[in-house]
């Protein structure tokens, strides 16, 4: 028996299964391709047992390890507890490096994981961590 579809039906489940595709192969890409061009330290960072309350800071470096230069757009931090500096539009010829200051003030007693995601200019991105444990004084 020969299953008919109809026009319609059939360029829709197409391009679905296309964008489908281009989607996860950029994800790939973009996972695969950061690392090729830049170094990350304290990307995965423990702080340990912090004062609840009091707020903490600590240092992400950045290193061109390509042959381009790229440029660092801006920090988003995942929650309003978690502030970063840093500086916009940054340029980074091979090589060079920089520092992004993470500083929290966490009022909440007990363990936490917080998130921030790097942009860089050449539309690449990257995710950072850290996480600890708030203690009362």
């Amino acid at each position: 028996m020969l299953i008919m579809f109809k026009p319609s039906k059939f360029f829709l489940i197409i391009s679905l299964f296309f964008l489908f595709s281009q989607a996860l192969s950029a994800q790939q890409n973009n996972k695969l391709g950061i690392n090729s061009f830049i170094q990350l330290t304290n990307s995965d960072y423990n702080m340990g047992k912090i004062v609840s309350g009091k707020p903490v800071e600590y240092n992400v470096s950045i290193k061109n390890i390509s042959k381009d230069t790229i440029s660092l757009q801006r920090v988003q931090a995942g929650c309003g507890c978690t502030s970063p500096k840093y500086a916009a539009g940054q340029v980074l010829k091979p090589g060079d490096v920089t520092m992004i200051t993470l500083g929290f003030d966490g009022k909440t007693v007990g363990a936490f994981t917080k998130f921030a995601d790097i942009y860089f200019g050449n539309g690449q991105s990257t995710k950072i961590k850290f996480s600890g444990e708030a203690v009362k004084q």
